[in-house]
């Protein structure tokens, strides 16, 4: 009893996943998003999933969005996302890459299953960002594995240690690179920190069943993780 949701960091993780459950593996009939569920397939840049889509198919007269047609192909989308790390422009290539144009299809049988608010209490499935979920619980929660990753962590620790590693080096750097390196290196720190901050706002909204296995071995790295295909700790719920 009570209610059932999936939380992600990004848009496109989320509806992603509700594709997936309702019209790929057909595990639940109904859902609901937190919010409007049409702001689920836009970017921040404002520019709809379709318009993505049209990019990739080399349809460049449908690109109406300002950031998108910025791109001469998606070629040098792909390259942008390398470069910035965009994880929410990264969800949906993967979206665009994985379904292509059947993803417009995919999109309406979701509109088509969604509830209406005075339904939510009866979907199978809540799906949300965390920015929409603040403040919400659930009994039973899945966490998307788009959250803060051990590459991450390893990333800011390793640019920790070259830092302190050129304080105390014998030879001079000089005042003003020193200075950029304490900067770039305090900033990855808050960065990090913040994603970390948001897992655990994600996983406190579970009142009673956290499933968090992928988001724990995105973490700990899977050489953490024993093989020996017997299940461990990570294969098993989290009962709150």
């Amino acid at each position: 009893p009570g209610l059932s949701a999936v939380i992600g960091r990004t848009n496109f993780s989320v509806i992603g996943t509700a594709i997936k459950d309702l019209c790929i593996e057909q595990i639940i009939g109904s859902v609901y998003f937190e919010g409007h569920l049409d702001t689920y397939t836009f970017m921040d840049q404002g520019a709809p999933l379709t318009e993505l889509l049209a990019l990739h198919r080399g349809r460049l007269n449908e690109v109406r969005n300002a950031h998108l047609q910025s791109f001469r192909g998606i070629d040098e989308l792909k390259d942008y996302i390398d470069a910035t790390g965009d994880k929410q422009l990264a969800m949906a290539m993967e979206l665009v890459e994985t379904y292509q144009d059947e993803l417009p299809h995919l999109i309406g049988q979701v509109r088509a299953a969604h509830m209406p608010l005075e339904g939510r209490a009866s979907a199978d499935q809540i799906y949300s960002t965390l920015h929409r979920a603040k403040g919400l619980e659930y009994a039973h929660l899945r966490i998307n594995p788009d959250f803060v990753t051990w590459g991450q962590v390893d990333q800011t620790m390793q640019r920790v240690r070259e830092c302190r590693e050129l304080s105390e080096s014998d030879q001079p750097v000089g005042a003003k690179r020193q200075a950029e390196v304490n900067q770039k290196t305090q900033l990855l720190i808050a960065e990090t920190d913040e994603e970390i901050n948001m897992l655990y706002v994600a996983v406190t909204r579970a009142r009673h069943v956290l499933d968090a296995d992928e988001v724990i071995r995105n973490l700990v790295g899977t050489e953490a993780i024993p093989s020996t295909g017997e299940k461990t700790a990570c294969d098993q719920w989290w009962v709150l």
